[in-house]
């Protein structure tokens, strides 16, 4: 469980750095006049096709096609430092409820 804890500590730290450079990225395309607000989804598209599509495919096929309409789609239509924001939060918050579960398990 700590290496499960430690890979999401690190893909939090990784997405919230990403989204922290977005972010900021956008902000300055923003103070140049630029209407740049490039949602997750096409970035990562214009990044790596196969790997968004392989996750499409993945999460409709082995999970269910709602979770796939119903958390994936929005978090992908965000703009790419809110959806990576959120991401990574939700790694933190799983790693720190995994801390939890382990510091209850060795009492």
């Amino acid at each position: 469980m700590f290496i499960v804890r430690i890979i999401l500590d690190l893909l939090a730290l990784t997405l919230v750095i990403a989204a922290l450079a977005i972010f900021g990225l956008e902000g300055l395309l923003y103070l140049a006049e630029s209407d740049l607000k490039s949602p997750l989804g096409e970035l990562w598209f214009s990044h790596l096709p196969q790997g968004l599509n392989l996750t499409q495919a993945i999460v409709q096929r082995y999970l269910s096609p709602k979770i796939w309409e119903i958390v994936f789609v929005p978090v992908l239509l965000m703009p790419a430092w809110k959806g990576m924001s959120i991401t990574g939060g939700a790694f933190l918050l799983a790693s720190a409820i995994l801390r939890q579960v382990a510091a209850w398990l060795q009492r």
